[in-house]
């Protein structure tokens, strides 16, 4: 566990200098001119950081190998191959594989270069929604989709994706946010469950609106079989993993985050009639919508993906606006629960040890 540790020790510390910004400023970056409003200079470094501990992780996570397996596979056929015959991953995906094989035939290199799209994609975005990039990023790293990135690599893939179509109906870009979503699409055919309930992520944040998802929920819990049923006459018929019934002991951490930014937003430190804010709090209520379904069927744990990292964006923002000393509690109380919900969550699972594969 010493690796993860050492990469939670190297966040605290460029937290601790951001939040010190005027004062270590010039010393971190010589000249380089840091804005009131963004460090871009942390956010940056940042995707430095963890997209090189991620892009050199080992074949230590089950679904590695498959990945390399599916990318070796990939670079044998033509785009044309790749479009006009079928294959069982999602052709987005296949076209990507394909594209990072005109560089490289090495997995080990392909899961670099994809580690570094993720997590640059995912930070990139974060710095256009929130200026307190460093807490986001602890945030994204311990209680995000970072680590389950190791071994699902499409599926977060497709998150990220979302994420930034999320940011563009924050700026009500809707063409932009729907193309961005059937790209997400191409990568994991569950993301279109995001247009479906496009709906919701712009309703306006009224207690008729929040009893909609509420009763969806319900309504939802109650007819999940049938639901299935039909989409697996679609896609995923074959698939058995998953389908009985999760624990939500594992989204313990994500739910109580949720719960701090609703307290937060319910005291009005929040303007929840901003468009931003509106927008990432029902993102966080379908986070919770779909933490409540996977308790029947494991599998809907995939949906709650794609609204992880907009639920993270509100809580952190959620905490700068809490004043005094207040703020303080909150910040070191999250950094510090963090580390141990890290902890708690990788120790004797397949990320322990972690290990590079330049050791291999």
């Amino acid at each position: 566990m010493l690796p993860y540790i050492f990469l939670d020790l190297i966040l605290i510390l460029l937290f601790l200098l951001e939040q010190n910004k005027k004062k270590y400023g010039t010393l971190i970056c010589g000249n380089y001119k840091l804005t009131e409003r963004r460090s871009i200079f942390f956010g940056y470094l940042t995707i430095g950081v963890i997209g090189l501990f991620m892009g050199l992780r080992g074949s230590f996570t089950a679904d590695y190998t498959n990945y390399s397996d599916i990318f070796l596979d990939s670079i044998q056929k033509s785009l044309m191959q790749i479009l006009t015959q079928p294959v069982y991953q999602e052709t987005g995906y296949v076209i990507l594989n394909r594209v990072i094989g005109f560089f490289t035939s090495n997995p080990h290199v392909f899961h670099f270069i994809e580690s570094f799209i993720f997590v640059g994609l995912i930070m990139l975005v974060g710095m256009q929604l929130t200026d307190h990039i460093m807490m986001f990023a602890l945030l994204f790293v311990n209680a995000g989709i970072y680590f389950h990135s190791f071994n699902m690599v499409r599926q977060t893939l497709a998150a990220a994706i979302v994420f930034a179509a999320v940011e563009a109906l924050t700026k009500k870009k809707n063409v932009k946010f729907v193309v961005l979503v059937l790209v997400a699409v191409s990568i994991h055919t569950t993301a279109i469950a995001v247009l479906v309930l496009w709906p919701f992520l712009v309703q306006k944040v009224r207690l008729k609106n929040i009893m909609r998802i509420v009763l969806a929920t319900i309504a939802a819990y109650i007819l999940l079989n049938p639901i299935i049923a039909f989409v697996q006459r679609f896609r995923y018929s074959g698939y058995t993993y998953g389908m009985e019934g999760g624990t939500i002991n594992a989204f313990i951490f994500q739910l109580a985050i949720c719960a701090f930014s609703w307290l937060v937003c319910g005291m009005g430190l929040v303007d929840v009639k901003e468009r931003k804010y509106q927008i990432l709090l029902n993102c966080s209520l379908l986070y919770f919508m779909f933490s409540v379904l996977m308790l029947s069927v494991y599998q809907l744990t995939r949906l709650m993906y794609f609204f992880s990292t907009p639920m993270l964006v509100l809580c952190c923002d959620a905490m700068y606006k809490v004043y005094g000393k207040s703020r303080f509690i909150a910040q070191a109380g999250i950094i510090v629960l963090l580390v141990i919900y890290m902890f708690v969550w990788l120790s004797g699972t397949g990320y322990d040890p972690y290990w590079t594969f330049l050791q291999g």
